[in-house]
């Protein structure tokens, strides 16, 4: 065995097995530490890095590794030098995963998709502190798997010696879904169990009445949210006692009581209590903690008698430490962020259910109970994503509406030390910091009826003393991440490898954030005199300091970097169709009004308070993008670009680079540009600066900024000869662009000498080469490319000096569902593109997938002879055309049209004895067989010949 085994249950647990062979090469890595510190203090670096997790499988971790062991063997003669350390579930295992064999060591992860692993900011900072290593690299597609997700659940029992992983079984989801399909009969079963969660659409008959009255669909969101909510109730962990579930905000735990007996306060309202009692089979469920009807969270359930009892005594005798996430208006003290505690003492007030804060004495001679209320900062930002309509008096002709900016707010960590009711929503308000949401202590506009869909509070942890040692369970908060900022990256991963004194081999996370949202990042662009596609942000701009802070560049004053930051993106954004009738007419777009109407609503109801903006379409446009890379010292650069026009539904098919549909001095001023805003933003590490081109019009607009490397990178690397991850890690090491070897050779300098190198002031020698890409993935053309899974025999492909691939499964290897759809890439190299495009064709047809699986390997040899392709005519629509016109017919593999022809021949030869037999029996002839003849009417041979190949069969009878 080449690699080390390091299993990690879900209570991360772990072990080693390392073999005598292992042992032997990391001795021979510890030799080679040296020359590797030598060469950083050579090239004036900060770091040496010597052990990298790469948090990232397939084809990611392929390149990577493969790519900066490379660089390694030919700077230092060795490829141990630096060891790597990856991240594998059983998934990859049993499908025998190229990266887990080229990998040093491995750590087992949890199975499933992508947050619960490869996504998962804590698991990977968990993992590379337990393994002691100097970097993360993230590679590509895992920061995708961050955009607006959460964290996967945990679920963990600490001991005093060890740990102990405890596994959710099936039992209680099982009955927890049936019983909902039982219960309420509307909702699918199959889609139930299929999903392992139970939904709810809550359409009450008077939220119907009122929509067929509402004139306004933004007006029935904002009066009636509950009509476009889907309750979620999930079972989350349980075992013979106890059962942990979500309640999601908007759902009772019991039913509500007037004058001593129960109701239902909407019709076929459904609680948390119904459903637990399907879930107990038939016993009754009992409660161990409830929470409020607008408050999501955790709750434990007793599944006996007995086990109830046990755990509600934990809860009286405050045993439990709970602890609440809450989202709250303002920035509270800095005190906050190291922990404060609240101590007000609580009181009933007049009103229903109402409390509030009072004296040690009460003037009106009621009862005061202490309390204790333990709160923390963790985020600062602003709330809400954008300006909202808040209606004040009522849904009638007398109601005002007032829009509202975003203001100031924070989330928070709380922990209760006592347990009295509304204690975290009575202490927050009355330390001036209310729950946004919260309709009895917020006050207009914070609360329900001002604005806000929900209450802002969250049961996130319980932890208490349970069988012998510690339970800790933990619901995630699907707000707590994405509410405050607009980043559809996911920024924590460098941030909190940051905060732990590991290198992250990537952008900066402010960095990130600024450049994971589209609106902000077109701001950026414009600031950076990118040109733009025409939208409703035209000309906002917008400045970026050495801190990180961005202000705008109108004149304001008085107002603190995160309003101006809101300032500049509302600015952007449209909140109602007549603002998109406005913008779209002063841009100039050809817009439909009936249309625009009904995509407005689309977008507004797809995902509530999402920010929008509006962009004119581009049509008949390329995908070109440039390479760009930037260090710590703010220097940057351009290695050429690609372009990335042949697509299918928005994903690559083809990459090729140089670009040559752009006109030369054109493509000069697109690197400047993207240089100008990775300068701007301060950008660290490699990228992809994104434009859409117009060869009619030989012009340029910004798309986006690509905060990672990507995988069609060897493009790059083939024409410009810069090993892209080994760079990577060279800046990662604090080494300044321009004393890393591969780039002062790229820019004609001696690779030998340390001097300062001014990219903008230089350009490289021209290109005289150029590269042909194809991607290689599981999928079905025959079934409109749908992704395949299952088992791959074999891979046959003959590298040579003009092409050569990449391929992140082994032998008898496979794609589990999980995986991603590629698992190849193949590479063409040529004086020109026509004979780059020649050596990818040839390089495809003398590929060779067997197994389970479906690929387009022969659909993508005919895409290369097409007119169009040769000719480079095509656009970012072309193939979606081609398919949808059905121009080229899926080709069928190889072997079924060889076995098809070998049955339709053997038929074909027992047909035709069949009836020569016969015709003599006619003619009174008996033709009498032998023992010989008999056999080879019952089993014959059958050969075939096709593209000059040819194929045995045995044919039975």
């Amino acid at each position: 065995m080449r690699f080390t085994r390091v299993c990690v249950a879900e209570a991360f647990s772990q072990f080693f097995v390392v073999t005598s062979s292992q042992q032997q090469a990391f001795a021979g890595t510890a030799m080679n530490l040296n020359p590797l510190a030598t060469y950083v203090k050579e090239r004036q670096g900060k770091r040496v890095i010597r052990k990298i997790l790469i948090s990232n499988n397939g084809m990611a971790a392929v390149k990577a590794i493969l790519s900066m062991r490379r660089w390694t063997f030919i700077e230092f003669g060795s490829e141990q030098v630096i060891t790597f350390v990856a991240m594998a579930t059983q998934d990859d295992l049993n499908a025998n995963a190229e990266f887990i064999r080229l990998a040093d060591a491995f750590v087992e992860v949890p199975s499933g998709k992508n947050v619960n692993n490869y996504a998962n900011v804590d698991l990977i900072c968990k993992i590379a502190q337990e393994q002691q290593v100097d970097a993360v690299w993230p590679g590509w597609g895992s920061g995708d798997g961050c955009k607006g997700s959460t964290l996967a659940l945990r679920f963990q029992v600490e001991e005093a010696c060890a740990g102990w992983g405890c596994r959710l079984t099936d039992k209680g989801l099982r009955l927890l879904n049936q019983g909902l399909a039982r219960l309420w009969p509307r909702v699918d079963e199959d889609r139930v169990l299929e999903d392992a969660e139970a939904r709810i659409a809550q359409l009450q008959h008077f939220h119907r009445e009122a929509a067929m009255s509402s004139s306004s669909f933004t007006e029935l969101c904002a009066r009636f949210p509950e009509i476009f909510l889907d309750y979620t109730v999930k079972a989350l962990w349980e075992d013979d006692g106890l059962l942990a579930v979500h309640k999601p905000w908007g759902m009772r735990a019991y039913l509500a009581r007037k004058d001593g007996e129960k109701y239902r306060a909407w019709p076929e309202e459904l609680t948390a209590h119904d459903l637990l009692q399907e879930i107990c089979e038939g016993s009754r469920p009992r409660m161990c903690n409830r929470l409020d009807f607008a408050t999501s969270g955790l709750m434990l359930v007793g599944k006996s008698r007995k086990a109830a009892g046990k755990a509600s005594r934990l809860f009286q005798q405050r045993r439990v430490l709970k602890t609440y996430l809450a989202l709250v208006l303002g920035h509270p003290p800095a005190s906050w962020e190291k922990g404060v505690v609240l101590n007000y003492r609580i009181t009933d007030t007049a009103g229903f259910g109402r409390r509030a804060v009072s004296s040690m004495e009460d003037t009106a001679g009621r009862t005061t109970e202490t309390a204790e209320t333990s709160v923390r900062v963790l985020k600062r930002g602003l709330w809400p994503p954008k300006p909202w309509q808040a209606s004040f008096g009522g849904c009638g002709e007398g109601s005002q509406e007032v829009t509202r900016e975003p203001l100031p707010a924070s989330l928070v960590e709380v922990s209760p030390k006592t347990g009295r009711r509304h204690q975290i929503r009575v202490h927050l308000a009355a330390a001036g910091h209310p729950v946004l949401g919260d309709d009895s202590y917020a006050g207009q506009p914070w609360g329900l009826r001002g604005g806000c869909h929900r209450m802002f509070l969250h049961s996130w942890k319980l932890q208490l003393p349970w069988k012998d040692s510690v339970l800790s369970v933990e619901d995630p908060c699907d707000w707590s991440d994405g509410q405050l900022l607009h980043a559809s990256e996911n920024p924590k991963l460098p941030a909190k490898l940051k905060e732990i004194g590991i290198t992250f081999i990537g952008p900066p996370s402010g960095v990130m954030a600024a450049l994971g949202d589209k609106i902000a990042a077109n701001i950026l662009a414009q600031t950076a005199k990118v040109p733009s596609i025409p939208w409703s942000g035209d000309g906002l701009t917008c400045q970026l300091t050495a801190e990180g802070r961005v202000y705008t560049l109108e004149p304001e004053t008085d107002v603190s970097p995160g309003v101006l930051i809101a300032i500049v993106f509302n600015k952007a954004m449209v909140r109602t169709v007549e603002e998109a009738m406005e913008r779209a007419e002063k841009v100039g777009f050809p817009i439909m009004v009936k249309e625009l109407k009904v995509a407005f609503t689309n977008v507004y109801t797809e995902v509530p308070g999402s920010p929008i903006f509006l962009m004119q379409m581009v049509s008949k446009a390329r995908h070109l993008e440039i390479q760009i890379l930037g260090d710590e010292y703010g220097n940057t650069l351009a290695l050429n670009g690609r372009d990335c026009s042949t697509q299918r539904r928005f994903q690559k098919i083809f990459e090729e680079g140089p670009p040559v549909i752009a006109k030369p001095d054109v493509f000069h001023e697109m690197e400047r540009a993207a240089m100008r805003l990775t300068a701007l933003v301060g950008y660290r590490g490699a990228g992809t600066v994104e434009y859409l081109y117009s060869p009619e019009t030989h012009t340029f607009c910004f798309l986006e900024l690509n905060p990672r490397l990507q995988v069609e990178h060897p493009v790059t690397e083939s024409i410009t000869g810069v090993n892209m991850p080994a760079t990577q890690l060279q800046i990662a090491m604090g080494i300044a662009l321009h004393n890393i070897p591969d780039i002062r050779r790229f820019y004609g300098y001696d690779p030998t000498e340390c001097s300062k190198i001014d990219f903008f002031a230089v350009d490289y020698p021209p290109i005289t080469a150029h590269c042909c890409a194809s991607r290689i993935t599981a999928e079905n053309p025959d079934e409109g490319f749908k992704p395949t899974s299952g088992k791959i025999n074999s891979v046959r492909f003959q590298s040579a000096g003009d092409c050569w691939g990449y391929f992140s499964v082994g032998l008898k290897g496979g794609i589990h569902e999980f995986a991603d759809s590629q698992f190849g890439h193949i590479f063409a190299k040529g004086p020109n593109r026509e004979a780059a495009r020649k050596s990818l064709r040839f390089a495809l047809m003398n590929l060779d997938i067997s197994g389970d699986i479906r690929h387009p390997v022969d659909y993508l040899v005919d895409l290369l002879e097409t007119k169009s392709y040769k000719e480079n005519t095509i656009d970012t629509m072309w193939l979606d055309g081609l398919i949808a016109s059905k121009a080229i017919a899926p080709s069928t593999a190889v072997m079924d049209v060889v076995f098809y022809a070998a049955v339709y021949r053997a038929f074909s030869m027992v047909k035709a004895r069949t009836q020569d037999a016969i015709a003599s029996m006619q003619k009174g002839q008996l033709v009498l067989l032998g023992k010989s003849d008999t056999d080879a009417l019952v089993s014959f041979p059958v050969e075939i010949t096709f593209d000059e190949k040819k194929f045995s069969f045995q044919a039975f009878g």
